[in-house]
């Protein structure tokens, strides 16, 4: 088995490393890909001032030459290395305000955006909307309606019993 999560995202040619990974398999094994999608994170109620720095996050993958959406892409990066698709799903994780898990989802959320700030504010946002966005995030976070939504994706694929 060759496993990655929450790698491709993070590499400018993921598709060298699925392909690495497959030739590092014997024949029959089994590749397994988890990877995020940032686009499929949605908030209720909506925040629009958030959903801007949200987008200019996943800029910064783009201005790195990384990919923010590779999760939708692992069964087609296991293709491409050669390997067989053989399952694809996404995990989704959500909470909403009063569950046990929601404190902990909505400061993991946080702290992904700043600890990207001024990575952000250098796709076109500014310190002052950037703050207001993160200030509303917070507020939204204590109302007894919010939910969280996000999910993972996952692919697994087996490298041919032909194959070399």
């Amino acid at each position: 088995v060759a496993h990655t999560r929450f790698l491709l995202e993070h590499v400018r040619e993921p598709d060298r490393v699925v392909a690495g990974m497959v030739r590092a398999l014997r024949p029959g094994g089994r590749i397994v890909l988890e990877d995020d999608d940032h686009d499929v994170l949605r908030l209720h109620p909506a925040l629009p001032e958030f959903e801007r720095v949200w987008r200019a996050y996943m800029r910064t993958y783009d201005a790195t030459g990384r990919d923010p959406m590779v999760g939708r892409r692992l069964p087609a990066l296991i293709a491409a290395a050669g390997a067989a698709p053989t399952a694809c799903d996404w995990p989704f994780f959500g909470a909403c305000h009063g569950s046990p898990d929601f404190d902990v989802i909505v400061s993991n959320c946080r702290g992904i955006l700043t600890g990207a700030r001024d990575a952000v504010c250098g796709q076109g946002i500014s310190e002052g909307e950037f703050g207001r966005a993160i200030d509303t995030f917070d507020t939204w976070a204590h109302e007894p309606g919010a939910a969280y939504w996000y999910c993972t994706f996952w692919a697994e694929g087996v490298k041919p019993v032909s194959a070399a």
